[in-house]
């Protein structure tokens, strides 16, 4: 059996900036039908991004999350946190393995009271198929 997981499907895929400049040249004026075959992109999941983008309350803010929201564990700034945190100590020649990357996530979502998985309680770490950085 397999240890690393492989994907059978290249949904979700799409990178942010092939979005956003996918978003763009919708706004332009072209129709999503086109910029979606030209990308790549579902043009189902183009229209749902462009009708977000135009109902935000920020627009100009070009983070286009993921649908899946009720399993999120931290905020994008708590992440970005955790991140630089990170990163910052392993400029410092003092870098975490990835043990204690998931046990500093599981400590930062118990001291902050957040809504995690069972599987992080009973491990005492965040479990590393979540994709917390």
């Amino acid at each position: 059996m397999p240890r690393v997981y492989k994907r059978k499907t290249d949904r979700g895929q799409v990178c942010h900036d092939v979005m956003s400049e996918a978003i763009r040249d919708v706004l332009a004026g072209r129709s999503v039908r086109d910029v979606a075959d030209e990308r790549g992109i579902s043009k189902s999941t183009l229209h749902r991004k462009v009708t977000q983008y135009l109902n935000s309350d920020t627009p100009d803010q070009e983070r286009f999350d993921t649908d899946y929201k009720k399993a999120l564990v931290f905020t994008h700034e708590q992440e970005t946190l955790i991140a630089n945190y990170l990163m910052r100590s392993s400029q410092m020649f003092f870098g975490l393995s990835t043990q204690e990357a998931r046990r500093l996530a599981y400590e930062t979502a118990t001291i902050n009271k957040l809504h995690m998985p069972e599987s992080w309680k009973e491990n005492q770490s965040a479990v590393s198929r979540q994709n917390i950085c």
